[in-house]
C-alpha cells in the first residue's frame, strides 16, 4: 500500500515536470519567434493613431506623450489622441499645453466612464488604418511606430501585441515586478506565435480600426473595469484573424511599477478581475496548471505538520525545480531587456511570486471591488 507521502510525491513529481515542460514552452516560443528589423529602405504608408487613456495621470502624462511625439514616423501619417477620463487633477491641463498639430485632446462624456469607454470614444474618431494603444504612465521609443506598422506591410496580422517592461527597479517589489513581466512578454509571445492561447497588454497593442468596427470592439464585457486588451485579442483570435506578436528592442514600451506591495496587490486583484470571463480555454489551461503548482508546494508545506513531516522534502524538491527553471528563464529574459540588475533579487522576488500567483488565484474566484484611481469599481 502507498503511504500518503509517495502518493504526494508522485502528484508534486507529476506537477514539477508539468512546470518544466510550461517554462521550457515559454521560452522555446520567444526564442523561435523572428527578431523583427525594419529595413532602412522601409517607408511609411500606413495612417496610424496613438490612442491614450488617462485618469490622474498628472506625473506621467507630459513624457508619455512627448515619448510617442517624438517618433520618426511621418507627420501626415500620425495623430494622437488622448481622452482625460474625468481626472480629477492636472492630466488634461498637461496634456493641453503640450502644442502640437499631431495631438489631440478630448474629454470623457459625462455619463462615461472607465478605460474601455475612453478607448472607444478615440478610436471611433480617429482617422489612422492603424490603431496603437498604450497607457499614460509608459514611455516609447523614436522607432515604435515605424517597428509596429512596418509589421502590418509585411504580414496580414490585424493585431498584434508587443513587449512591455516595467522601470528599472529600486526596491524588492519592483525589481518582482520587472522579472514578472519580462517572463509575461515570454509566454504572450509564446502564446500567439504558436496560436495556443492569446494574451495583450493594453501598453503596447495594436489592430486595424476596420477590424475593431467589425468585431464591435470592446462589446460583451463593458460590465469590467479591466481586460480591455485581453478580452480584444481573444475576440480577434475567436473570428480567425491572424494575430503577430512583434519581438523588437525597438518596440519595446516602458511602464511605471507599483511602488508598494500594497498598491502592487490592488492592481493584482484588478487583473484577477477579468479571468473569469476569459473565453480562451488555453490560456485558462495554463494559468490553472501554475496556479495548482504553486499551490501544492505550499500545501505540501502545511501537510508537512499535519499529515507526514516527509512532505517538506517534496516541497523543497519543487521549489528548487521551480528555482532552477525560473532563473534559466528569467535571467534570459532580463537580459534581453537590458533589466540583468534585477535577476540579483531573484530569491526574494521568487517568495514574492509565490504569494502573488496564490493571491491571484482565490482572488479571480471572489474578486470583489477595489479601489482604482480614485473609482470604486470591480
Amino acid at each position: 500500500m502507498f503511504s500518503v507521502a509517495i502518493l504526494f510525491f508522485i502528484i508534486s513529481l507529476a506537477l514539477a515536470i508539468t512546470y518544466v515542460y510550461l517554462v521550457y514552452d515559454f521560452f522555446s516560443g520567444w526564442y523561435d519567434l523572428e527578431e523583427v528589423n525594419v529595413p532602412d529602405h522601409y517607408i511609411p504608408s500606413h495612417s496610424v493613431s496613438v490612442i491614450i487613456a488617462a485618469r490622474n495621470e498628472e506625473k506621467y502624462i507630459r513624457s508619455c506623450i512627448e515619448s510617442v511625439l517624438h517618433n520618426n514616423y511621418p507627420s501626415q501619417l500620425l495623430e494622437v489622441i488622448v481622452v482625460n477620463d474625468h481626472s480629477d487633477d492636472r492630466t488634461g491641463e498637461i496634456a493641453r499645453s503640450i502644442a502640437d498639430d499631431r495631438l489631440t485632446v478630448i474629454d470623457q462624456d459625462q455619463g462615461r466612464s472607465g478605460k474601455k469607454q475612453a478607448l472607444d470614444k478615440a478610436i471611433r474618431s480617429s482617422k489612422g488604418v492603424i490603431i496603437l494603444t498604450t497607457d499614460a504612465d509608459c514611455t516609447v521609443g523614436h522607432k515604435w511606430i515605424k517597428t509596429v506598422a512596418y509589421t502590418y506591410s509585411v504580414t496580414d496580422q490585424v493585431a498584434a501585441g508587443g513587449p512591455v517592461v516595467f522601470e528599472e527597479g529600486e526596491n524588492l517589489v519592483e525589481h518582482y515586478q520587472v522579472l514578472d513581466m519580462s517572463g509575461m512578454m515570454a509566454v504572450t509571445a509564446n502564446g500567439i506565435s504558436k496560436q495556443k492561447y492569446y494574451l495583450a497588454n493594453g501598453a503596447n497593442l495594436s489592430f486595424l480600426k476596420s477590424t475593431f468596427i467589425e468585431l464591435k470592439g470592446y462589446a460583451g464585457n463593458e460590465e469590467l473595469a479591466s481586460g480591455d486588451d485581453m478580452f480584444l485579442i481573444q475576440k480577434i483570435a475567436d473570428h480567425d484573424f491572424q494575430i503577430g506578436y512583434i519581438k523588437s528592442k525597438d518596440a519595446v514600451v516602458t511602464t511605471a511599477s507599483e511602488k508598494t506591495i500594497s498598491n502592487l496587490l490592488v492592481q493584482r486583484k484588478r487583473w484577477a478581475t477579468k479571468s473569469k470571463a476569459y473565453t480562451d480555454d488555453g490560456l485558462k489551461r495554463v494559468l490553472a496548471l501554475i496556479f495548482i503548482f504553486q499551490f501544492s508546494i505550499v500545501g505540501n508545506i502545511a501537510l508537512s505538520f499535519i499529515i507526514d513531516g516527509t512532505l517538506i522534502f517534496i516541497a523543497l524538491f519543487q521549489l528548487f525545480i521551480k528555482g532552477i527553471m525560473d532563473f534559466l528563464f528569467l535571467k534570459s529574459m532580463s537580459d534581453y531587456f537590458d533589466r540583468s540588475e534585477s535577476i540579483k533579487y531573484f530569491f526574494g522576488a521568487s517568495v514574492i511570486s509565490l504569494f502573488i500567483v496564490l493571491y491571484s488565484g482565490f482572488m479571480s474566484f471572489i474578486p470583489g471591488t477595489y479601489q482604482w484611481k480614485g473609482r470604486k469599481v470591480k
